[in-house]
């Protein structure tokens, strides 16, 4: 679905070592006379941020938000702190922004908790000198993986992540403990695109640095975490002369190992992968080529190196995965990734993101199934905020049992997806998230109404005078199908 098969691996060459190095690092010269060169800066050596992690149930973490020299920074540093947790814990993050003249907030990306007060509330905003207590209260059976946190403000989620806002979560548990997985070394992977406040675009960071190096023996096994935090790259990931056994996907187990040699990380998206290092060598980090965007890249270089290790047995089987094949579906909904209808840029089913408007409402404890048709040339990265979703079919092809909550709408193309509505009520949002694309417009929000309940704009028309209650319910009715795409079916 999104990952490639195995090719002939190609071991990369001190010359093109020199030349993606050259390119990353934008700076082959030559200089202060004829004939005599500038050596190119040395690659960074590898790094990752500082990790905060919970005691006994609880971890509070402080994000002061912050611009300087063309950056905005969370404590600092691009990217923030790590925040490291385990299933049911309790999280209190205290946001404050001191961005010059900006609004801002926090968005835990992936995470299935509350959407409301003080918890994934993306309708939460603090202005310049503010400051906000959020508090994650994490279920007891949340799925353990790779997520993320960034802003989430409306009209300006593209500038924020651009410039840096951005850091990791690490939910531990669950993989942890299969043979083959358990105690392996680590790597974070944290991509992002920054993009100066003046728009200059530099090339895509590792964890804040640029083609930073790192040295591993021959046979040495670890397990890499992948973090998209960009606002709009896609990410065609290769281990040049080496083989990806992915392992989770969005912070979701994978049921067995998929051995692959490309895989497609969206803007947004997450992957885990166990490495095994091959013969001693150089070998790049890369980001190759894909669909109508030709940029390519060494993300990082591996040096493998040293003394050989005897290299440990690799999992096939992890954690089964649930199938919701034969689950019990309520409704039926169709999504159109639109551009240039009806005279406007981007929208779904016709419509631009109103904050003002419940455009889908849905009952706590269902399963719903969504067609989502993209009827543009780009690709849309389809997110959904609290609840993840299973993929049923791209393009009319059954897929193996995967869940996420960032997929990839092909180009002219279809996915199936079927999302349980489990554990929380409450509005949140669905978008492109080609941020761009969502700070635009192309965003829709739905609320989750506990099953005798009325959704609010259904509660609006019982306050009226009840001469006017009749003449509500029927526009709200009709106002409702407009904004479901006018084809939401029930089962």
């Amino acid at each position: 679905m999104l990952s490639g098969e195995n090719r002939h691996p190609v071991r990369i060459t001190r010359r093109s070592m020199t030349a993606a190095a050259l390119g990353a690092v934008g700076a082959a010269a030559l200089a202060g006379g004829a004939g005599r060169a500038v050596r190119a800066a040395a690659a960074p050596r590898w790094g990752e941020p500082a990790t905060r992690r919970s005691s006994a149930g609880a971890l509070s973490v402080t994000l002061d938000t912050t611009a300087s020299n063309g950056q905005m920074m969370f404590n600092g540093g691009v990217p923030g702190p790590t925040m490291r947790f385990r299933p049911g814990d309790t999280v209190r993050v205290l946001m404050k922004n001191n961005l010059p003249g900006a609004m801002t907030n926090l968005h835990t990306h992936g995470l299935h908790v509350s959407p409301e007060g003080s918890s994934d509330n993306v309708f939460q905003m603090l202005t310049q000198g503010q400051q906000f207590q959020y508090e994650y209260r994490i279920p007891a059976n949340h799925p353990a993986g790779t997520y993320w946190y960034h802003p989430h403000h409306h009209g300006d989620s593209t500038t924020q992540v651009n410039a840096g806002l951005a850091g990791a979560i690490i939910i531990e548990g669950g993989l942890d403990t299969v043979t083959g997985v358990s105690g392996l070394p680590e790597r974070l992977f944290i991509l992002q695109s920054p993009q100066r406040l003046d728009r200059t675009p530099t090339p895509i960071t590792v964890n804040g640095k640029t083609a930073p190096t790192f040295t591993l023996a021959p046979g040495a096994t670890e397990r890499w975490r992948f973090i998209n935090a960009s606002a709009s790259e896609f990410v065609q990931l290769s281990v040049v002369g080496h083989t990806m056994n992915l392992i989770a996907i969005d912070g979701n187990a994978l049921s067995s190992v998929r051995r692959v040699s490309t895989h497609l990380l969206p803007p947004g998206g997450r992957v885990e992968a166990l490495i095994q290092t091959q013969a001693a060598g150089s070998y790049a980090v890369s980001m190759l080529p894909w669909g109508r965007r030709p940029r390519s890249q060494t993300l990082a270089t591996m040096s493998v190196s040293g003394t050989p290790v005897v290299a440990k047995q690799l999992p096939t089987t992890l954690i089964a995965a649930a199938d919701l094949t034969n689950a019990t579906i309520a409704a039926r909904r169709t999504f159109e990734f639109q551009a240039n209808r009806n005279g406007i840029p981007l929208s779904i089913n016709g419509r631009v993101f109103d904050m003002n408007t419940v455009d889908v409402t849905t009952r706590l404890g269902t399963v719903e199934e969504w067609t989502l048709r993209n009827v543009t040339q780009d690709p849309h990265p389809f997110h959904i905020h609290v609840n993840a979703f299973q993929v049923m079919k791209v393009n009319g092809v059954t897929q193996p049992v995967t869940w996420m909550d960032t997929m990839p709408l092909p180009s002219r193309g279809e996915v199936v997806v079927r999302i349980p509505f489990a554990d929380f009520v409450g509005k949140s949002v669905f978008h492109c998230h080609i941020l761009q694309h969502e700070d635009r417009g192309m965003m829709q929000m739905f609320e989750v109404v506990a099953p005798a309940a009325r959704s609010a704009s259904e509660a609006s028309c019982a306050e009226l005078p009840a001469s006017r209650r009749a003449a509500c319910r029927r526009n709200r009715r009709g106002s409702s199908k407009g904004r479901s795409g006018g084809d939401a079916r029930k089962d």
